[in-house]
């Protein structure tokens, strides 16, 4: 996993840096005259593509092949984007079974998750990720989100305003 995104969710820079150079690594195999840069009608849609990947570089080739897949033209329109965002969202929706929606809700909260069999399933399907990163001390830490396309589910972010109604999410 490359964090994109800090504990308190605030986009990590360095981190969507290095997953679009993955990207551009990718693409140069491809053509190296391209950028993927230039791929893109806004710079904002790809930092969005990497943030939405959740610095998962399967998720991240993944979202990126849909984006293309729905694009006329030599830029992906943040229209492509979209959709490609909408359709791996359902996929996630239907991957979560009705139990499961409070514990993402509880995870997203706390940054953190239990040793039970419910988030280990949902660590496994990649509906939580795990991120480690040194501090300035250089001990590593570990710390837990859901997938950021779930946090679009409504779904989500119904029994998460339920359980923590004046959270921000």
């Amino acid at each position: 996993m490359i964090m994109v995104q800090t504990p308190d969710n605030e986009s990590y820079q360095n981190g969507i840096n290095k997953v679009m150079e993955v990207l551009q690594k990718r693409l140069s195999s491809i053509d190296a005259s391209l950028s993927i840069a230039d791929m893109f009608e806004q710079r904002e849609a790809l930092e969005q593509l990497c943030l939405m990947s959740g610095g998962h570089v399967r998720n991240l080739l993944l979202l990126m092949k849909e984006a293309i897949k729905y694009t006329n033209a030599n830029t992906i329109s943040n229209r492509a984007l979209q959709r490609s965002i909408s359709e791996l969202r359902n996929t996630y929706r239907n991957t979560v079974f009705a139990n499961e929606w409070e514990a993402l809700a509880k995870v997203y909260h706390s940054k953190e998750t239990k040793n039970e069999p419910l988030y280990r399933g949902l660590l496994f399907n990649r509906c939580i990720l795990e991120y480690r990163y040194l501090d300035n001390q250089g001990s590593s830490k570990v710390w837990y989100d859901i997938h950021p396309l779930i946090k679009g589910i409504k779904e989500f972010q119904d029994i998460y305003n339920f359980l923590y109604p004046s959270e921000d999410k």
